[in-house]
């Protein structure tokens, strides 16, 4: 096994660290809404499945409009298979599961079939309303919001399809969609390779900061809805031996040449702490360092303020 990196001991560390790195990279952490630190430029890259973020903040609005319940029973359908991360794509046309633990699965394992189950039942328009009403600063880059599946299908399946989709204005990019939905899916997970699709915009696109505020739009409701923190809080993907936080929230999320992290941290008397990880570039280079950008972004969740 590789030699894991040494954390770093302060935020002028983190910073000094981060820079030597190949890629673009961005390390933003707030703490109570002040900025603690901000590494990068404010500019949006890619965030892979960070932007399920987004799909389970759209689901629980609709929990809270009455169009869904957490224990509302979905049908799983050939129209929802996508390719891993996750298991629910094992499961034969038929399966049913409920929308809290599809969600479960969105977030703890990442799982795409899920997330496209989630994406079909709440609607494409719903996850963009929640993606601009979350104060995304540029909530167009979302648009249309792809699911999982339409994305394997655009960059590897259909590539010249996939290709006059980066070329094509909204409209014809929302029809080239409705296309996709006519075609069988068939791509293999080993057809899968490195390729240059984030750089053609076929992607999920934000800054840390949008990531920071769904987070916040999260926690706000969380009061109402216990099943959050609970979807939330199921991989923290972090190991601390003297957590100063009670609830640890936790997505990631890559593609080649993206890498993303982040982390929101709730301690019993109100104290909340984000951390952002974005980083972009060639994605053999974004690999190489993928550990040591890992272990930098864990950590602002120990590291005292400066």
């Amino acid at each position: 096994m590789p030699e894991l990196p040494e954390a770093a001991t302060s935020f002028d560390e983190l910073e000094d660290r981060i820079d030597e790195l190949p890629g673009d990279a961005k390390l933003l952490v707030v703490e109570d809404g002040e900025e603690l630190l901000s590494v990068g430029s404010g500019d949006p890259t890619g965030v892979g499945s960070v932007f399920k973020l987004w799909v389970l903040l759209a689901l629980v609005e609709a929990v809270e409009e009455g169009d869904t319940s957490w224990d509302e029973t979905l049908e799983l359908g050939q129209e929802h298979m996508s390719l891993p991360s996750g298991e629910l794509q094992l499961e034969e046309p038929g399966f049913e599961i409920s929308v809290r633990d599809a969600s479960q699965a969105m977030i703890e394992k990442s799982d795409n079939t899920a997330t496209d189950l989630l994406i079909r039942h709440v609607g494409r328009d719903a996850v963009e309303e929640a993606i601009d009403a979350s104060g995304h600063h540029q909530p167009e880059l979302m648009r249309p919001l792809m699911t999982t599946r339409e994305v394997f299908q655009l960059r590897w399946e259909h590539e010249a399809l996939g290709q006059e989709y980066t070329e094509s204005d909204e409209d014809r990019q929302y029809a080239i969609l409705e296309e996709l939905a006519q075609k069988p899916f068939e791509l293999a997970p080993e057809e899968v390779e490195v390729d240059d699709g984030a750089a053609r915009g076929l992607e999920w696109f934000a800054t840390p900061g949008d990531v920071a505020a769904v987070y916040q739009e999260l926690e706000s409701l969380s009061g109402d809805h216990h099943q959050l923190r609970e979807i939330l809080g199921a991989n923290p993907a972090v190991v601390a031996d003297r957590p100063w936080w009670d609830d640890l929230a936790f997505k990631g999320g890559s593609s080649p040449g993206v890498l993303a992290a982040s982390w929101h941290a709730v301690s019993d008397d109100g104290t909340s702490r984000t951390v952002v990880l974005q980083v972009s570039g060639e994605p053999e280079m974004v690999h190489e360092a993928e550990l040591e950008y890992w272990s930098l972004a864990e950590g602002p969740l120990t590291l005292d303020a400066p």
